[in-house]
């Protein structure tokens, strides 16, 4: 099933790439490509609130290693981590 994504992010990962959903006051959300058949290449089409903020795992890590390591262990992102992440992005 095919679908337009108007407004969304379109994301391109690779078998066992990260990607989290980060929200103020609540525990991230990850999606992790677990298998793929027939490609090696997925592409995933996200639509959330615009206080919903979308981070490739690689980015959090380069950019941000103290709230990956936050984020990477499930604790709630604090109002602190949600506006610095929201500053730089």
């Amino acid at each position: 099933m095919s679908r337009e994504y108007q407004g969304a992010l379109v994301v391109t990962r690779k078998q066992g790439d990260l990607t989290y959903m980060i929200s103020e006051n609540a525990r991230p959300i990850c999606v992790e490509i677990e298998s793929l058949k027939g490609a090696s290449k997925v592409r995933l089409g996200i639509s959330a609130s615009k206080n919903c903020l979308i981070f490739r795992e690689e980015v959090l890590e380069r950019n941000f290693p103290k709230i990956y390591e936050s984020i990477f262990e499930g604790e709630i992102v604090t109002s602190e981590m949600y506006n610095s992440l929201r500053e730089q992005r």
